[in-house]
Parts: structure tokens; C-alpha cells; sequence
């Protein structure tokens, strides 16, 4: 958001008054200022769905569709690649976490040009083709990066549950590098109906923070819950705005996640790069060598 947008979206929150109308209007602000490419994205969805095998991949009702590892075409090289990426600095174990203690990306922008192969797989077209189908046009990729999880006793944070704020609408991609079991801390998520209902129950509104875990349990029980749990090259594809989640419970394992993100233009959140920090999602890319691939470029 612009520092007007925040004051606005600060006030309101002090307030206890609605936040989410403020945020249909800043988005609809944006559409209106970027109406070009927004209306070529939305055209655009319908040519790279034409024939496509993935349009309904990711439910427009659950918010979400699980992975294998042989679901996309390339995950286990790049899962054998982010394993080499962790080896090059050391280890696992040796990596210190700077954004939160329980969850920071490793990895670097001379990581994306040191290996390709990383970008290349999270703009491969099944992932673009079912993105596009869920966001309704040709997005706009947000981020990328290699989480650690460590070992912890936390409960704090993005360790409770919560919808993230970067859009009213997106996806995130969570490949496991590692192989994931219920004590390593996966990404745990209520489906997107079942988080509205929820939410209407609770009375909660958007920017009212994180929901303990007693009071998700007041109206569902843990097998309503989708655990990102699985063998390398597992994983899913989720709208972490519209679907509540936590992660990084990490009990008795470590976790590693290759985990990259796509929204909707143009999205809500801060202008890409702004208030960077060691351990935050890659915002920037070498977007140079797209430029000769129309879709990537203007996924890019």
C-alpha cells in the first residue's frame, strides 16, 4: 500500500471499524490507474487456458489444490536443485533464520541467477495455467524463496492461524524440498469455505489479527484441517488470503519449502522491494532473460 493507504487502513483498524471496504477501493483505485493492462490480463487468461489441462486444478471453493511429486513436469530436479542450494551454504543446520526464528527464506537474487532452473520451474506453464484459471487473468508473480523451519517450541506469529494481506485474491506454491511429516511443521490450512464460515461465526473481520486455535476448534475439528505433509516434491498450490493457515509447528523435524507466490494485478500490498529485510521472499528478478517469452515477461 501507499503511505496513504496505510494511514487510511491504520485509522480504521484503531477504530475497530471495516476494513476490507477501504480495501475494495483501493484496489478498484488501482484497477482504474492501470486499466490497460488490467483489462489485457483478464483477455489474456482466455488464450492460455485455451485446451488447458489445469483450469480447475485449484478449487474455486476450497481454495486450494494438493501436488505430488510427479504432478508438475521438472519438480524433482528442482527439488534435487534446492537441496544442492542448501548444501552450497553449509547445510541445513547451519543456516541462521533472520526474519522470524522459526521461518526465513535462504535464499539470495545471485541464487536466482546462479540457478535458473529455480525461476524457471515457478514460471512453468502448469503453474501459470492454473494460477491464471483461479485468479481469473494472466498474474503477476510476487515472490519467491527456500524456507527453513528449525526445530521450536513457538507458538507465535504466522505459527497461529491467520489470512495473509498481500491481495484480496492469490495463490502461493509450497513445494516440500525435504520430506514433511506432522512434526516438522507443515502449512496447515482451513479450506476457504470452511474459513468464511468460520469467520461469519466468530464475527471476526478483515485486519482483526491471528485466530487461536480454541476458537477454530469451537466449529471445526482437526480433520477439517489440510496439512501439506508428504515426501519431497509434495505440496500444493493455496489462496493464503481466503483460506486460514499456519506453518512452522516444527516439533521434532526441520522443514524446507520451496515456496513462490502470484497475485492479481495490480495487487494491494507495498510497492515491490520497499522495507526489504535478510530473510523476507525475493521481490526482484532477472527479468532480462524473459524478455524474448511475452507470457513470462508479462507474468514478470
Amino acid at each position: 500500500m501507499h503511505s496513504l493507504d496505510l494511514l487510511v487502513y491504520g485509522k480504521l483498524r484503531s477504530l475497530r471499524l471495516p476494513v476490507k471496504p477501504w480495501l475494495y477501493i483501493v484496489k478498484g483505485w488501482r484497477i482504474m490507474r492501470n486499466f490497460a493492462d488490467w483489462r489485457r490480463r483478464r483477455r489474456g487468461a482466455e488464450a492460455v487456458l485455451a485446451k488447458s489441462p489445469w483450469i480447475g486444478f485449484i478449487s474455486k471453493t476450497t481454495g486450494y489444490g494438493l501436488l505430488n511429486a510427479d504432478t508438475i513436469p521438472g519438480t524433482a530436479e528442482v527439488v534435487a536443485l534446492c537441496q544442492k542450494v542448501v548444501e552450497d551454504k553449509g547445510g541445513l543446520q547451519s543456516q541462521q533464520l533472520a526474519k522470524k526464528p522459526f521461518f526465513s527464506n535462504i535464499l539470495t537474487v545471485k541464487d536466482l541467477g546462479r540457478y535458473p532452473q529455480l525461476l524457471d520451474f515457478a514460471l512453468s506453464r502448469p503453474i501459470i495455467e492454473a494460477t491464471t484459471d483461479y485468479l481469473g487473468m494472466v498474474p503477476q508473480f510476487r515472490a519467491i524463496g527456500l524456507y527453513i523451519s528449525h526445530v521450536n517450541d513457538s507458538t507465535q506469529s504466522s505459527q497461529l492461524f491467520h489470512f495473509d494481506g498481500d491481495d484480496l485474491k492469490q495463490v502461493k506454491c509450497f513445494i516440500n524440498v525435504l520430506d514433511v511429516e506432522e512434526g516438522a511443521g507443515p502449512l496447515t490450512i482451513l479450506p476457504a469455505d470452511k474459513s468464511r464460515e468460520l469467520t461469519k461465526r466468530l464475527g471476526w473481520r478483515w485486519g482483526d489479527g491471528r485466530i487461536a486455535d480454541g476458537d477454530v476448534f469451537k466449529y471445526f475439528s482437526e480433520n477439517d484441517l489440510i496439512r501439506f505433509t508428504g515426501p519431497a516434491g509434495a505440496g500444493g498450490m493455496v489462496d493464503t488470503v481466503n483460506c486460514l493457515h499456519y506453518g512452522s509447528r516444527a516439533r521434532t523435524g526441520s522443514r524446507l519449502v520451496l515456496m513462490f507466490q502470484y497475485t492479481t494485478f495490480p495487487n494491494i500490498k507495498m510497492d515491490k522491494g520497499k522495507f526489504y529485510k535478510k530473510g523476507m521472499p525475493l521481490l526482484d528478478f532477472p527479468v532480462e532473460r524473459f524478455k524474448d517469452d511475452p507470457l513470462k515477461a508479462a507474468v514478470l
